[in-house]
Order: C-alpha cells, then sequence, then structure tokens
C-alpha cells in the first residue's frame, strides 16, 4: 500500500514539475515579447535556444543513463564529479560560440547569462537523478516545481519595473543557485555516503558510455534549431522574433508532448 501511495506522490509531482519547467520557456519568450523591444526579443529567442542546445553538453548522458546504469561501481561522487567537468565544458563552449559568431557586447552577455541558467539546470539535474535512484522523484518533481513558479514570478516582476533584460535574466540564476543550495544540495548530502571517493576512471567512463546518446540529442536539437541560425546570419533580430512567433504554436505542441 505505501509502496502505491509513493509511487502516485512520485507520478503527480513529477509531471506538475517537470510540466512548468518546460513551459517557463514560452513564457518567459511571451513577456519578452511583449514588454521589451522586439529586437531584444530576436535576440532572447535565439539565446534561450543555444542555452537548451549548450544543456546537451552540460547534461550529456543525462539522468536516464544514471538512474538506469547498473555498475554498482559508479558512485553519487562520480555522477557529481563527471556533471561539474561537463558543466565546464558547457560553459567553455559557450564562450567559444560567442566568440566564433563575432557578437557585440550586449549579445554576448545575454548568450552568456542564459547558458549559465541552463548550466546551473544541467548540476541540478544531476542530484534529480540521485533522488530518483532513492524513489524521491517528487522531491525532483517539487524541486521544479518551486523553481518554475518563483523564476516566472520574479522575470515578470523585475522586467515589467526595469525592462532591463540582463538584470531579469540575472534575477532567474539567483533563483535557481539559491533553491538549489538550500533544496537540491541539502537533500542529496543525507542520501550520498560519506565513505565513497571519487574515480576519475569511473567518471571518463561515463563520457565513453553516454557518448552516443549526447550526440544524437546533440545533433537532432540542433537540426530543430538550425532555421534560426540561418536567420542570425542573414537576417535582423526583428525577423527572429517573428519567427519565433510563428512557432510558438509547434512549441507548445511539443511541450504538451
Amino acid at each position: 500500500m505505501e509502496e502505491k501511495v509513493n509511487f502516485k506522490k512520485n507520478f503527480i509531482w513529477n509531471i506538475l514539475g517537470t510540466g512548468f519547467n518546460s513551459f517557463n520557456s514560452l513564457f518567459f519568450m511571451i513577456i519578452v515579447t511583449r514588454m521589451n523591444q522586439i529586437e531584444e526579443a530576436g535576440i532572447f529567442t535565439l539565446a534561450f535556444s543555444t542555452a537548451c542546445i549548450l544543456y546537451i553538453i552540460g547534461t550529456y548522458a543525462g539522468r536516464i543513463f544514471q538512474v538506469t546504469e547498473s555498475n554498482k561501481k559508479i558512485t553519487d561522487k562520480d555522477y557529481i564529479a563527471n556533471r561539474i567537468i561537463s558543466c565546464v565544458l558547457m560553459m567553455i563552449s559557450t564562450f567559444v560560440f560567442v566568440f566564433i559568431r563575432g557578437y557585440d557586447e550586449y549579445k554576448i552577455i545575454i548568450f552568456v547569462l542564459l547558458a549559465l541558467f541552463k548550466c546551473i539546470e544541467a548540476f541540478s539535474d544531476c542530484l534529480y537523478g540521485i533522488f530518483q535512484k532513492n524513489d524521491l522523484l517528487y522531491k525532483v518533481g517539487q524541486s521544479y516545481f518551486i523553481k518554475s513558479i518563483i523564476s516566472l514570478i520574479v522575470f515578470f516582476l523585475v522586467d515589467f519595473f526595469t525592462k532591463d533584460l540582463i538584470l531579469t535574466i540575472i534575477s532567474i540564476i539567483g533563483v535557481w543557485i539559491l533553491i538549489t543550495l538550500l533544496y537540491d544540495v541539502l537533500g542529496v548530502r543525507k542520501l550520498i555516503k560519506k565513505e565513497d571517493k571519487v574515480d576519475f576512471k569511473n567518471v571518463f567512463s561515463i563520457f565513453k558510455s553516454g557518448f552516443l546518446v549526447f550526440l544524437i540529442t546533440l545533433l537532432g536539437l540542433y537540426i530543430l534549431n538550425a532555421p534560426k541560425y540561418a536567420i542570425d546570419s542573414y537576417s535582423t533580430e526583428y525577423f527572429q522574433t517573428i519567427f519565433g512567433i510563428i512557432v510558438m504554436p509547434a512549441v507548445a505542441i511539443s511541450l504538451f508532448g
């Protein structure tokens, strides 16, 4: 009976949390489109899409690999160390990308901040894997739900009163850092075995084992967003915003899926 109740709790909170988190990107875009200049909305649209692609580098093989992997020699600390490395690689890739594209200072700041936002999410995902392996998936849903609701409210209020997109993004980064430290990290610390040590052979074996999953996911997401980079190369932020509005119904359908 207890197992059935726990399954129901895990299921409901996971649906709520991941659902709200998925739709936040859509709500962010709507807020920016309505409150900021149309060119800023175009920059935000492209930067957020790029951050989502770079997020695949941050998560690499992802939580599915973490919770289904049967090799008991790979500890939670190994996964955390692996995720720290992949998150560093994610941020390095961000700087390389904006350098190659030759963006101006304002655009670079937006791209880097949104990448940092998704980087924090990528690190949190590793902690969520530890919750899930311990049959505490509801904690993952609750964390996502809290972060999503507070982030959306803060994003709206800061952007409404300041019309400063950089400050607005910094504010939601602060929300994610705070909740990650106070909820995710504190919760996971109770589940990790203190006697475990990081084995870098295991850390790098995760990169090797998850490479195909990572590559397929990365290429698939890039192909979906390729039109945005074509617009970025040959047109203006104005048309980037228009394109984002046109594809918004398709985005909503995919999020429902």
